[in-house]
């Protein structure tokens, strides 16, 4: 998350997609959720709401409580 929030580094979105995506890719849920977000807000990469919503789902199917609620969200605001 260190290039997502630039701790210590300059904000680099690839970067961080990528490190989220390595993350993601094993079930961290976290990283599930903030490849969502990132789809979602259009950070580093085109707006996507088909992806942000497969990545939510993951996430919220381990029970992520963020992810629960962001998931209700984008249904609720049809995406």
């Amino acid at each position: 998350g260190i290039y997502y929030w630039g701790e210590g580094v300059a904000v680099d979105y690839p970067r961080a997609m990528a490190a989220f995506k390595v993350a993601a890719e094993g079930g961290d849920a976290l990283c599930q959720y903030m490849i969502s977000t990132m789809y979602k807000e259009g950070e580093g990469v085109d707006v996507d709401y088909a992806q942000a919503r497969a990545w939510i789902e993951k996430a919220a199917a381990q029970g992520d409580p963020e992810a629960v609620g962001m998931l209700g969200v984008m249904y609720f605001e049809g995406q």
